[in-house]
């Protein structure tokens, strides 16, 4: 807080606690835990479907459910340490609402990650080794911090039609 309101530079660590936070901020919320849910759901369907012995079946149709039910916690888990690494790699930028009555919004769905270049395609999704993807997050009403494999560093204004874009 210190340091980013302020516009000064991270050290290392402080740049290792923002990946972190944000590794943790995409991977909390309820539309991450449905797909991976979802994801569980369809290997239980493909088992069921592929006509082997009921018992063997059942046997493995049993165990895919059992590792749905943690299948969130033990993904954060598993995977918060390799995300938080790629994110080190990435520039770090922040976007500074200039305006009084300008706001960035916050949620409880707070990180988006985007790549501009499959905004058309409904096939692949963005990932963070991706050379354009980026990822967003509104840190607080006045700061939007970019995580991304561009030149933006530092600190950034942004006017009020930067601000509503961001938003929308």
């Amino acid at each position: 807080r210190e340091k980013i309101s302020k516009r000064l530079p991270l050290s290392d660590i402080e740049h290792l606690n923002l990946c972190a936070f944000v590794a943790t901020m995409m991977q909390r919320t309820l539309r991450f835990k449905k797909n991976i849910e979802s994801f569980y759901d369809q290997r239980i369907a493909l088992v069921k479907g592929a006509g082997a012995d009921a018992h063997s079946t059942e046997l493995h149709v049993a165990k895919l459910e059992a590792e749905k039910k943690d299948a969130h916690k033990q993904g954060l888990i598993d995977s918060f340490p390799e995300i938080t690494k790629m994110l080190m790699k990435m520039n770090v930028a922040f976007f500074c609402a200039e305006k009084s009555g300008e706001a960035f919004i916050t949620s409880d769905d707070p990180c988006h990650m985007f790549n501009p270049d499959l905004q058309w395609q409904r096939f692949y999704s963005p990932g963070l080794g991706q050379e354009h993807t980026e990822v967003k997050l509104a840190l607080s009403r006045n700061t939007l911090l970019l995580l991304s494999w561009s030149n933006y560093r530092g600190y950034f204004p942004m006017e009020s039609s930067g601000v509503d874009d961001q938003n929308r």
